[in-house]
Protein backbone atom coordinates (compact mmCIF):
# COMPACT_ATOMS: atom_id res chain seq x y z
CA UNK A 1 0.00 0.00 0.00
CA UNK A 2 2.68 2.62 1.04
CA UNK A 3 3.92 4.77 -1.28
CA UNK A 4 1.31 4.28 -4.02
CA UNK A 5 -1.45 4.55 -1.97
CA UNK A 6 -3.12 0.90 -3.69
CA UNK A 7 -3.76 -2.63 -2.50
CA UNK A 8 -1.40 -4.85 -3.85
CA UNK A 9 -3.71 -7.37 -3.10
CA UNK A 10 -7.82 -7.64 -2.55
CA UNK A 11 -7.25 -8.96 1.24
CA UNK A 12 -7.81 -7.68 4.52
CA UNK A 13 -5.07 -7.93 7.62
CA UNK A 14 -6.25 -8.63 11.10
CA UNK A 15 -4.76 -7.81 13.97
CA UNK A 16 -4.25 -11.60 15.65
CA UNK A 17 -2.16 -11.47 19.24
CA UNK A 18 1.25 -12.46 17.50
CA UNK A 19 1.10 -9.57 14.60
CA UNK A 20 -0.88 -8.41 11.65
CA UNK A 21 -2.73 -11.57 9.51
CA UNK A 22 -3.70 -12.18 6.35
CA UNK A 23 -5.92 -15.19 6.89
CA UNK A 24 -5.51 -16.22 3.43
CA UNK A 25 -2.00 -16.38 2.79
CA UNK A 26 -1.54 -17.47 6.41
CA UNK A 27 -3.29 -20.63 5.60
CA UNK A 28 -1.63 -20.71 2.20
CA UNK A 29 2.24 -20.85 3.67
CA UNK A 30 1.56 -21.87 7.22
CA UNK A 31 3.71 -25.47 6.81
CA UNK A 32 5.87 -23.79 4.74
CA UNK A 33 9.42 -22.26 6.01
CA UNK A 34 10.18 -20.32 2.50
CA UNK A 35 7.98 -18.49 0.88
CA UNK A 36 8.48 -16.85 -2.15
CA UNK A 37 7.41 -13.54 -3.96
CA UNK A 38 5.73 -15.60 -6.73
CA UNK A 39 4.05 -17.40 -4.18
CA UNK A 40 2.12 -14.28 -3.86
CA UNK A 41 -1.86 -13.17 -5.94
CA UNK A 42 -1.42 -9.69 -6.84
CA UNK A 43 -4.31 -7.81 -7.53
CA UNK A 44 -3.05 -6.32 -10.81
CA UNK A 45 0.11 -6.67 -13.08
CA UNK A 46 3.07 -4.05 -11.34
CA UNK A 47 4.41 -1.36 -12.62
CA UNK A 48 8.43 -1.11 -13.36
CA UNK A 49 8.41 1.16 -9.94
CA UNK A 50 6.02 -0.92 -7.86
CA UNK A 51 7.91 -4.20 -8.81
CA UNK A 52 11.10 -2.54 -7.59
CA UNK A 53 9.53 -0.71 -4.59
CA UNK A 54 7.92 -4.79 -3.78
CA UNK A 55 11.84 -6.08 -4.17
CA UNK A 56 13.37 -3.74 -2.03
CA UNK A 57 10.80 -4.25 0.50
CA UNK A 58 11.81 -8.09 0.67
CA UNK A 59 14.90 -7.20 0.44
CA UNK A 60 14.72 -5.36 3.25
CA UNK A 61 13.20 -7.84 5.78
CA UNK A 62 14.25 -11.46 3.80
CA UNK A 63 16.77 -11.92 6.84
CA UNK A 64 14.90 -10.85 9.67
CA UNK A 65 13.07 -13.55 11.84
CA UNK A 66 9.17 -13.55 12.79
CA UNK A 67 10.25 -12.55 16.37
CA UNK A 68 11.89 -9.15 15.42
CA UNK A 69 9.33 -8.98 12.59
CA UNK A 70 6.98 -8.89 15.34
CA UNK A 71 8.86 -6.31 17.25
CA UNK A 72 8.53 -3.66 14.17
CA UNK A 73 4.97 -4.68 13.72
CA UNK A 74 3.66 -4.03 17.00
CA UNK A 75 5.38 -0.30 17.05
CA UNK A 76 3.30 0.70 14.00
CA UNK A 77 0.59 2.79 14.07
CA UNK A 78 -2.10 0.70 12.40
CA UNK A 79 -1.32 -2.53 14.75
CA UNK A 80 -1.49 -0.40 17.83
CA UNK A 81 -4.91 1.74 16.78
CA UNK A 82 -6.34 -1.38 15.84
CA UNK A 83 -5.76 -3.35 19.01
CA UNK A 84 -6.41 -0.54 21.53
CA UNK A 85 -6.32 -1.41 25.06
CA UNK A 86 -6.07 -5.24 24.11
CA UNK A 87 -3.16 -6.81 26.19
CA UNK A 88 -0.61 -8.76 24.03
CA UNK A 89 -2.22 -11.96 24.72
CA UNK A 90 -5.46 -11.36 23.69
CA UNK A 91 -7.09 -11.35 20.23
CA UNK A 92 -10.02 -10.14 18.63
CA UNK A 93 -9.29 -10.84 15.00
CA UNK A 94 -10.36 -7.07 13.98
CA UNK A 95 -9.45 -6.00 10.61
CA UNK A 96 -6.86 -3.20 10.25
CA UNK A 97 -8.35 -0.75 8.26
CA UNK A 98 -6.57 -0.34 4.48
CA UNK A 99 -6.86 3.55 5.56
CA UNK A 100 -4.67 3.45 8.15
CA UNK A 101 -1.98 1.16 6.66
CA UNK A 102 -1.78 3.50 3.60
CA UNK A 103 -1.69 6.60 5.44
CA UNK A 104 1.11 5.13 7.87
CA UNK A 105 3.39 3.59 5.11
CA UNK A 106 2.64 6.37 2.80
CA UNK A 107 4.97 9.05 4.76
Amino acid sequence: MGIYKTAFMNETFKDYASGPVNKKLFDTHKSRRIVRKSDYPLSHVLSESERRHMDNVINMYRDEDGDTLRKYTHTERPWKETRGELKNSESDNRAIPNVLMMEYYHN
